[in-house]
């Protein structure tokens, strides 16, 4: 590949990978930018770039971002659960819920029922959380609790439950699949 504009946008990439770790999501985003700059045809797949966006505070371009990624992968339960999330914080929950774009069967019974409980309303809300909250608990695997945790708390932002949010993201990250990703 060498110094061909392939080359320069996984560069980009990793550099954008880097700078989100880092806590930089502007840095992140421009990176990610230049990767598409670079390699046009990256737009559909940077899902990395969609979640820098979001909390860059740009929900808008991270809805469409995770929208183009679900439209070539539509068997990604992560991305429609990411573009309801940021489209909720542009046009409210329920508006967002109402959108919920549509996916196929993700291997993981964890995400399946974090889909559920996105798509949920009323007393099937209620039903679809407890089955996430046992995923939650810590006799739930590492990566169970983490996507568990990370997706109640993305919910809770969602719906502008900044304290609940904070409790479940935070639990999200202590898990040791956070430690090792």
């Amino acid at each position: 590949l060498g110094d061909s504009p392939a080359a320069g946008a996984m560069a980009s990439v990793r550099a954008g990978e880097r700078s989100f770790r880092a806590g930089d999501v502007v840095g992140a985003v421009d990176a990610f930018d230049a990767a598409l700059a670079a390699e046009p045809r990256l737009a559909p797949y940077l899902w990395q770039r969609g979640i820098a966006l979001y909390y860059a505070g740009s929900f808008g371009e991270a809805a469409a971002q995770f929208q183009r990624d679900v439209a070539v992968n539509p068997a990604d339960v992560e991305e429609a659960l990411w573009h309801m999330v940021s489209r909720a914080r542009v046009d409210g929950l329920a508006e967002a819920r109402a959108h919920l774009l549509v996916v196929g069967r993700d291997r993981r019974p964890v995400l399946r029922d974090v889909y559920a409980l996105f798509a949920a309303s009323g007393a099937e809300a209620a039903m679809a959380r407890a089955r996430v909250e046992r995923y939650a608990g810590d006799d739930a695997s590492p990566s169970d609790a983490f996507y568990a945790r990370l997706y109640l708390g993305l919910l809770a932002e969602a719906g502008a439950d900044e304290p609940a949010a904070r409790r479940s993201i935070l639990a999200a990250l202590q898990t040791p699949y956070a430690a090792s990703s």
